[in-house]
């Protein structure tokens, strides 16, 4: 991210986002007024250094010592409240992006890339705000200790003075260290978040192929890179050290030198030294709560790269287009898609989805056929060409409509945590009754391996479902599709986990069932593609043949396709 685009984002990240000023402006203001009982300490400890025990030196020594620490605390737990807000607020924010960005955008991220901005990167940007309130506390503090040094002796001060490009010096290498350091921090940990948390959801298959060791080793590399940026960050850190300790004590050094000269001089008191080094103790205090400070912003900076970026990305606009969409055929005209730009996976398609039809569409891995699913429910748009409903280009429907239209089962659906009639009743609107989730479940032949379990509908499914089998898991989300009963059904090899019993019996289901009115399947299996009512073949990403199976019976892409067995996969 270039230097000019750095602070902009910065702050725009917060703009997005309602931030509670007042906890914040109160933190500040209890954190200048502990400044000034801070400064007072200094005053009374200058006293009790020069031997004045009275006791109302005593006294007050006491007192704003115990007013410096209650002050502090209240500004700590109101900054911390409010920081506490602008986390709740900055996650819900990233979280409300990821779900209306374009699918292409969340495919390229990937979902554990996605987690770690959410989680990780807004926690730190609501300490950083906290800090910018803190530095406002640390800058007053800080021009109050310089006027107070001043008050005491304009020469000495201007001989601290001298030590001005040092000390600016100073902040912008840290500010450089520390934006480096923690950008490379985040963007290691986001590496190893997304490594193992895709490895750790394939374990079974590890074991299966004893890939344990190999694992292990690949894992290894992965902590490794995260401690190389762990320990780089801690190097810079030292550096940071080292300059803030170099200007300290070349500050050390001049009060020394400059106070001697001025003591000889006669232009200053025997104590003088003391004095000035008790007052320039706490303007360095709180030129280093600066620095930290500093240094803590730089570093969100770095660690809210690219959270940034995701919040630069454009969004889907559900809204956007015509209102009401009529159900009728989809006409694919010329249309050509690929994913990155370079590798087509659609080429100059053309065909028509019949409407109140039962429509197969085959083809072998990789011809484009999820693809199409794809395009249909506006998850991405052609690079070319245009998809046709009723003579209106799919692009100038509204999303939110047209999503509305479809049902979409996957060969490997995901099941939400939660109950089953929960998983069923995943995305009606209003009240869903006891006879729906039966009803839906029977069509998905469900209902008996449902009857089965302790709980019934009420039997938690566990994590993505893993406390069912892959066929169960299957026939929930039938379910799920059945019941909202939607114009378009969309079946993406839905049956091939299935038994070939349990698979011909939905089948059956799907054939019969009165609320459905439109569907399109995606199958090997021939005896589902033969008793479709129109048959789509694709070959490359190109139409190859399309009619009735009846008409088909002599097209060798057809018969290469419905020549296999059950089950049998065309590579």
């Amino acid at each position: 991210m270039k230097k000019n685009k750095v602070w902009k984002p910065f702050f725009g990240f917060y703009a997005r986002i309602r931030i509670p000023w007042l906890f914040y402006i109160g933190a500040a203001i209890l954190g200048m007024l502990a400044a000034e009982t801070a400064l007072q300490v200094s005053a009374f400890t200058i006293q009790v250094n020069q031997g004045e025990l009275y006791n109302s030196v005593i006294l007050g020594y006491a007192l704003v010592s115990v007013a410096t620490a209650l002050l502090g605390a209240f500004g700590n737990i109101l900054s911390e409240y409010a920081s506490g807000r602008v986390t709740f607020r900055g996650q819900s924010m990233l979280w409300n992006k990821i779900l209306r960005l374009w699918q292409k955008d969340v495919d390229r991220e990937g979902p554990s890339s996605l987690i770690s901005s959410v989680t990780n990167e807004a926690a730190e940007a609501s300490s950083s705000l906290l800090l910018i309130f803190h530095m406002a506390a640390s800058l007053y503090a800080f021009t109050r200790a310089l006027v107070r040094m001043f008050s005491f002796h304009v020469g000495l001060t201007g001989y601290i003075l001298l030590a001005t490009p040092l000390a600016v010096l100073m902040f912008f290498l840290v500010g450089r260290t520390e934006y480096y350091g923690m950008r490379k921090q985040f963007e290691a940990l986001g590496e190893m978040t997304a490594w193992f948390s895709e490895h750790l959801s394939c374990a079974k298959y590890v074991k299966t192929q004893a890939m344990e060791e190999e694992e292990v080793k690949a894992g290894l590399e992965v902590i490794e890179k995260r401690y190389r940026s762990e320990l780089i960050y801690e190097v810079l850190g030292e550096v940071q050290v080292l300059l803030n300790s170099l200007y300290t004590n070349v500050v050390t050094v001049i009060i020394a030198v400059g106070g001697s000269r001025l003591i000889r001089g006669g232009r200053m008191e025997q104590t003088g030294i003391n004095t000035a080094s008790t007052y320039m103790g706490k303007v360095n205090q709180y030129q280093a709560e600066l620095l930290t400070q500093y240094q803590r912003v730089k570093g969100t900076q770095g660690a809210l790269r690219h959270a940034n970026g995701l919040l630069s990305l454009e969004e889907e606009n559900r809204e956007a287009g015509d209102g009401e969409m009529v159900c009728k055929d989809f006409v694919f005209d010329h249309v050509s898609f690929s994913f990155d730009g370079s590798r087509p996976i659609l080429r100059d398609a053309t065909f028509t989805i019949p409407q109140g039809k039962r429509t197969a569409l085959i083809g072998k891995n990789g011809s484009g056929k999820s693809t199409v699913f794809k395009l249909l429910q506006g998850f991405y748009r052609p690079d070319a060409g245009r998809i046709l409903i009723n003579g209106r280009d799919l692009a100038d429907v509204k999303l939110s409509e047209l999503r509305k239209q479809f049902a979409y089962v996957l060969q490997n659906t995901p099941l939400l945590s939660g109950t089953i009639r929960e998983n069923i009743a995943y995305g009606c609107s209003g009240e869903v009754g006891e006879e729906q989730i039966i009803r839906a479940a029977k069509l998905a032949d469900a209902h008996e391996f449902i009857l089965e379990q302790r709980e019934g509908n009420d039997t938690q499914v566990g994590e993505g479902g893993m406390n069912l089998s892959g066929g169960q898991r299957q026939r929930i989300a039938l379910a799920r599709a059945m019941i909202l009963a939607p114009p378009y059904l969309l079946l993406d090899e839905a049956t091939a986990s299935l038994d070939h019993r349990s698979a011909g019996r939905i089948g059956a289901c799907v054939r019969k069932a009165e609320t459905l009115d439109t569907v399109v399947f995606i199958s090997h299996n021939r005896e589902e593609i033969v008793s479709a009512d129109y048959v789509i073949v694709m070959k490359d990403g190109r139409t190859a043949a399309a009619g009735t199976p009846k008409e088909l019976e002599e097209n060798p892409d057809y018969l290469a396709l419905t020549s296999l067995k059950y089950g049998e996969v065309p590579v």
